[in-house]
């Protein structure tokens, strides 16, 4: 997960706000190919790449968080990567890899929400349960979430959105106290 603080609330707003745009137009627009979906998945996973790239070079000096911003931002941009290199073979097991990357990315914000250790973490932890719940149910039901592909995904990144914007706004009211 992102490291926030005070230099990027804003940019954490941002994020979160373009992942849940992204994530109502897979939701308003499931008859778009199947192969588009992918390319949507990519695009959220880059994002989101970006973000906790940005987010770990502006972490406060502690190295430990650094480093597992940065191996979060560098399993992001490798999943996104796949994605976009090989759409069509990646759309056959598509539900895996995102039940695969759902749970990794919540054991990895997990573990940014122990490091960093502030006062209000319960949201980083409720954010990355939520997340780790969506992709063991995607991982254990494939052919389900395969026939309810764009729906989960578009509330996936609605889920994720929400969580940086919360966890933003929250930490926004923590240090203008």
């Amino acid at each position: 997960m992102a490291i926030h603080n005070k230099t990027n609330i804003s940019a954490s707003i941002f994020n979160g706000s373009l992942l849940i745009v992204l994530g109502i137009i897979a939701i308003i627009r499931p008859a778009a190919t199947a192969e588009s979906l992918v390319l949507y998945f990519g695009a959220a996973v880059g994002l989101r790449s970006l973000f906790l790239l940005y987010s770990g070079f502006k972490a406060p000096k502690s190295p430990r968080i650094k480093i597992w911003v940065l191996f979060n931002a560098a399993m992001d941009m490798m999943f996104a990567l796949v994605l976009w290199a090989h759409p069509k073979i990646t759309l056959e097991i598509l539900p895996v890899l995102m039940g695969i990357w759902a749970i990794l990315s919540g054991l990895l914000e997990a573990a940014v929400a122990v490091v960093q250790r502030y006062e209000n973490i319960w949201p980083k932890f409720l954010f990355s349960t939520v997340i780790l719940i969506f992709g063991w149910v995607v991982l254990l039901h494939p052919l389900v979430a395969g026939n309810m592909l764009s729906s989960l995904f578009g509330a996936l990144l609605i889920c994720i959105g929400l969580g940086y914007i919360t966890i933003s706004i929250s930490l926004r009211k923590l240090f203008s106290q």
